[in-house]
């Protein structure tokens, strides 16, 4: 009994090493995909900045499409 003890304390401790490795593992992985959400968002921000800041072409205005258009003699009334 006591070996069966002795090697399940063993295996014990090993899983519990390999479980250590595994959160570090996790919390790496999830700092780096936090990380690159942030900079993803940042650059999306700097974009609609830029995108927002730069003037659009100008198109000259039709004037004609707001004149006022004379009908017949009595328009005025």
């Amino acid at each position: 009994m006591k070996k069966w003890t002795h090697s399940k304390l063993l295996m014990t401790a090993e899983l519990e090493y390999k479980l250590i490795e595994v959160r570090e593992r996790v919390d790496t992985l999830l700092a780096k995909q936090r990380a690159a959400r942030l900079e993803h968002n940042k650059i999306k921000h700097v974009k609609k900045k830029s995108v927002s800041k730069q003037p659009e072409s100008v198109k000259p205005l039709d004037l004609k499409n707001y004149q006022i258009k004379r009908i017949g003699q009595n328009s005025t009334k």
